[in-house]
């Protein structure tokens, strides 16, 4: 919903569930401007089984940081994050110096190791340092042992995307070549089929590169899901906006947009 949308205009974009058919009328009706109205949002109805989790991160930092699925992955965040301008709405911003970040407990559902997607907005304040984005894994990527790792997808310290995944023999690590900028929103969107052995890479829609040739079968873990931390090293907070994070449990054919549901938002927007 965007109230500004022009000097006479409002804008509401959204998703829908309806019986409609070409063949049939029906009508719509449209309500607004009355507080007495009651949400009639259904989040449980707007992602299917594939989806492990969406977080929207409009919520209240200092509360719970809501899934939006019916998987109830609910996160807690650290250390006071803050709400800021979103791509879609309202994001969360994390600030390094003070350790913001978002825990999100293990649970079957964020289960990595055959196929999974990964699909977010950020924009890094700054890009001369290590930060992550999202990880479930301890710090074993690049540490020359493969135990408990799963999921390492940071930024490196010239903004690159940089993503490390393991098997229970090996690890591989991308710098990938794509370079963020600061202050610039980028929708990142990765994909890993171990039937394939091949991690995708896509930038704001468009195909970027492959990876993980023969990596096969990733490494399940039990440690929590993060926004903006891992725990292998705990020094690579992100420093910036994130928002609209989601993960699937197999390979995405449909890429993130400018759209989203209206679950989990004020029933004012």
């Amino acid at each position: 919903y965007n109230p500004n949308f022009n000097a006479t205009h409002a804008q509401l974009i959204a998703w829908v569930k309806t019986d409609l058919a070409y063949d049939t009328d029906k009508r719509i009706t449209m309500k607004y401007g009355a507080p007495s109205l009651s949400s009639q949002e259904n989040p449980e109805l707007v992602w299917n089984s594939d989806y492990g989790g969406v977080w929207h991160l409009n919520d209240n930092p200092a509360g719970t940081i809501f899934d939006s699925t019916p998987n109830n992955n609910d996160g807690t965040s650290n250390a006071g994050p803050v709400l800021a301008d979103g791509k879609i709405g309202d994001g969360t911003k994390f600030d390094a110096t003070s350790n913001q970040y978002i825990n999100i407990s293990d649970s079957a559902s964020m289960d990595f190791q055959t196929q999974f997607t990964i699909d977010v907005w950020v924009k890094p304040r700054v890009t001369n340092k290590w930060q992550t984005i999202v990880s479930k894994m301890n710090g074993a990527q690049g540490s020359g042992s493969t135990a408990n790792e799963d999921v390492y997808f940071v930024l490196d310290g010239s903004g690159r995307v940089y993503i490390g995944l393991a098997s229970s023999s090996s690890n591989v690590a991308w710098a990938t070549g794509y370079y963020t900028v600061a202050n610039r929103w980028d929708n990142l969107v990765f994909t890993y089929d171990s039937s394939s052995s091949i991690g995708t890479l896509y930038v704001n829609g468009t195909f970027y590169g492959t990876n993980f040739y023969g990596l096969g079968l990733l490494r399940d873990n039990s440690n929590p899901f993060y926004i903006g931390y891992n725990l292998g090293w705990a020094s690579e907070v992100f420093d910036g906006v994130i928002d609209e994070v989601r993960t699937r449990d197999r390979k995405s054919t449909r890429l993130n947009s400018s759209h989203t549901d209206i679950s989990r938002m004020p029933s004012s927007a």
